[in-house]
């Protein structure tokens, strides 16, 4: 069961990635959601080719008075074999410059790399948490329910 963006938007983050693979349609699970609650303008963006979801695309698009986050980007994961510690690492390093940038407080973001089944949930939640850590941030990090516990842990200082 994929999260769903009411439960995400009770956080109201100030800052709620999403993330895209190279050549992904039809959209899914909380992109999907995030599509249809902002009228659509993300498939139009890809459509159009103004966001294609390359391997390090970061895009930042208009969140809307539909989302409860001021700021909405979408993160290119590249094509889904690419999907790796490394560039979860990188995407991770991206998005937190793209947080320092925005000046948020709050993000709320799926675990770059864990859509594709290529990355374990408790490694990506620690590459999170150790660039967390450095920053007076709350990140809320967007998974499948059942892999909340594991995510927990992950994020806990030490963890």
């Amino acid at each position: 069961m994929p999260p769903d963006l009411p439960a995400v938007e009770r956080f109201r983050p100030d800052l709620l990635v999403v993330e895209l693979c190279q050549g992904q349609r039809p959209f899914s699970g909380l992109l999907e959601q995030v599509d249809w609650r902002v009228g659509g303008m993300i498939s139009r963006a890809v459509t159009r080719g103004w966001v294609t979801g390359a391997l390090g695309e970061l895009v930042l698009l208009g969140a809307g008075r539909h989302l409860r986050a001021r700021h909405l980007v979408s993160v290119g994961l590249g094509r889904p074999e690419e999907a790796s510690s490394l560039t979860c690492n990188r995407l991770l390093d991206d998005i937190m410059e793209v947080c320092d940038g925005l000046r948020v407080e709050s993000v709320a973001l799926p675990l770059p790399g864990r859509s594709t089944g290529r990355i374990r949930a408790a490694v990506a939640g620690q590459f999170l948490n150790i660039r967390v850590g450095a920053r007076a941030l709350r990140a809320i990090a967007i998974e499948e329910p059942r892999l909340h516990v594991e995510i927990a842990a992950a994020l806990e200082p030490g963890g």
